[in-house]
């Protein structure tokens, strides 16, 4: 089955569950969610150090939620990184393919769009997008994927799933958006794909603690 036609299957069963679920989850009272740490996320990774960068308030109201971190990582060989994490509770509207985004900014081409397998440990691989965008003179690299509670995917439409999924069993639901980005220097997209490779890895074994 081709991925569109896989995605448009997940849609239908998405909107199945959704309409079956909202009937049960209004007659229920929410379970409180734990506070989240997001914003507590080390600024200091590996040899990587961190500063936020400023967020328009339009933002927020766009994105449901106020649990955005965005910031820009630089390691000792000047190399950077931006991450960005968006972090909802009981809000799948909070969450949607950053492609949309970019492309909604004006003067941004999508060159490339596939996946990638960032290889974490001996045994682990965490699958994620991969977006490369042409942005005036420059282009930047864009890898990105999705949590819904204690799961992970590269799948927009899976999470949605997942998301109904656990507000119908456990009365919540959060997830987040997680973006790693980057500038491709001197033309080599595979160099940028392996620098945000590195920082993936480095962050990954931290992030369950503050989403």
């Amino acid at each position: 089955m081709g991925e569109r036609k896989t995605n448009f299957v997940i849609a239908l069963i998405l909107l199945g569950l959704t309409a079956c679920g909202v009937l049960f989850i209004t007659n229920l009272k929410k379970t409180p969610m734990p506070e989240s740490k997001l914003l507590d996320f080390p600024m200091v990774v590996g040899l990587w150090r961190g500063k936020d960068l400023p967020m328009d308030e339009q933002v927020y109201k766009i994105l449901g939620t106020d649990k955005v971190l965005l910031r820009e990582y630089v390691n000792p060989q000047n190399e950077e990184v931006w991450l960005a994490i968006v972090y909802g509770e009981q809000n799948r509207q909070s969450f949607h393919p950053p492609e949309y985004c970019y492309l909604g900014g004006g003067n941004v081409e999508l060159l490339d769009k596939g996946r990638v397998a960032v290889k974490l440990n001996e045994e682990e691989s965490l699958n994620v997008n991969k977006l490369l965008f042409q942005m005036g003179k420059h282009k930047q690299l864009v890898l990105y994927w999705f949590t819904a509670g204690d799961k992970m995917t590269e799948n927009y439409y899976k999470q949605q799933i997942y998301f109904v999924l656990d507000e119908i069993k456990y009365r919540k639901s959060s997830g987040t958006l997680i973006r790693v980005s980057t500038t491709v220097v001197n033309d080599d997209t595979k160099a940028a794909v392996e620098r945000s490779k590195r920082f993936i890895r480095e962050i990954f074994i931290l992030l369950p603690s503050y989403l």
